[in-house]
């Protein structure tokens, strides 16, 4: 995965993205997967945020891969 103020040569499994006390940072976030790693079109994805201080929030998501057997999708 990566951000929207990197580029996917930079991707990696976890992200670092400083937001100081009191402040919001809002940033789109990529994620690629492997051809024909995914089972279903679509994936359950858990996003976990921590905090320096220890603070932990989960958010659930999903990824939308291409539909099976959809002969527009190119392998």
């Amino acid at each position: 995965m990566w951000d929207s103020y990197t580029t996917e040569s930079t991707a990696a499994g976890m992200l670092t993205i400083p937001v100081g006390p009191d402040l919001t940072e809002s940033r789109r976030i990529y994620v690629r997967v492997p051809a024909g790693s995914l089972s279903a079109s679509k994936e359950s994805l858990r996003f976990i945020l921590r905090a320096e201080d220890g603070t932990v929030v989960e958010h659930d998501s999903h990824f939308d891969g291409p539909a099976k057997n959809n002969p527009k999708v190119m392998p």
